[in-house]
């Protein structure tokens, strides 16, 4: 709108609906219409959201220095999908055992996506491939 001026464009309701359907009803339009001016093609989620190096060069200008209080970070964890493991990594062909304060820790150690490991030591309790077996230890969090 700022681009090609408001004028260009319509603003319309298009259907009165309750607040517990609201995102179904927006994906019901989004896939209808298919409107080339939105960005994002999934009601109530930013997934498919590509920033210009621009964006993220100004991101990280304007966040430089910042870091989140105590109570933030506080949220940030009870919010979390992934909650925090202390977790035992064992390097089954070496023998080598590794204690790590979190799983995304563990996973940078042995060069694996977090997500993976989570949803395992979730679902069964463990988490194994040919190269390492981790097991969780408490729950920090």
């Amino acid at each position: 709108m700022l681009k090609y001026g408001y004028s260009v464009f319509v603003l319309e309701i298009l259907e009165y609906c309750d607040s517990s359907i609201v995102l179904e009803r927006e994906q019901y339009y989004l896939d209808t219409y298919k409107p080339e001016y939105n960005i994002l093609k999934h009601a109530g989620s930013v997934k498919g959201l590509k920033h210009s190096k621009k964006t993220i060069d100004h991101l990280r200008k304007i966040n430089k220095g910042k870091s989140h209080s105590e109570s933030t970070k506080l949220k940030l964890s009870n919010n979390a999908v992934f909650k925090s493991y202390s977790v035992e990594v064992f390097n089954i062909i070496t023998k080598d055992k590794e204690n790590f304060i979190s799983v995304r820790r563990a996973s940078r150690y042995m060069g694996m996506y977090h997500g993976s490991i989570c949803r395992s030591l979730k679902k069964k309790g463990f988490y194994e491939n040919d190269l390492y077996r981790v097991i969780k230890m408490d729950d920090v969090l």
